[in-house]
């Protein structure tokens, strides 16, 4: 569904941990180890001047990840694919009408992330409250 191209969203950068560690499916992170995943400093710096660099708010990093605010189009225009509203009400990834959903990550992230990130999430919904609810 098409979205208005000034709504404000927001999404999760999911950096790769500076040990080297995988986060996949099946890591299990927690206050215990988390510090095991966490990203290196410097590479927190670089993906945060890439965003800012392109218009958007950064958020703070925390345990691995680091949120990133701006317009519809600013994320459309950084990441060369079209942002619609998914089925289940939150923002998918869209290319020449191939949805990506709600995440990209590897090859599909802008080449200049790669490097450094894991993934780009647009967050679900919350499950509770009111049911017609809306982003």
């Amino acid at each position: 569904m098409p979205v208005n191209k000034e709504s404000i969203v927001s999404a999760q950068i999911i950096l790769r941990p500076a040990s080297g560690q995988t986060i996949d499916g099946r890591s299990v992170i927690s206050a215990s180890n988390v510090a095991e995943f966490a990203p290196s400093p410097s590479d927190v710096s670089s993906v945060a001047a890439q965003f800012r660099s392109r218009g958007f708010e950064i958020g703070p990093a925390v345990g691995i990840s680091l949120s990133v605010t701006g317009t519809i189009r600013t994320f459309e225009d950084f990441f060369g694919m079209e942002i619609q509203m998914g089925k289940d009400c939150a923002y998918v990834f869209v290319l020449k009408n191939r949805i990506f959903g709600h995440e990209l990550t590897g090859e599909d992230l802008p080449e200049v992330l790669r490097e450094f990130v894991l993934a780009v999430v647009f967050p679900l919904p919350p499950d509770f409250g009111p049911t017609e609810f809306h982003i």
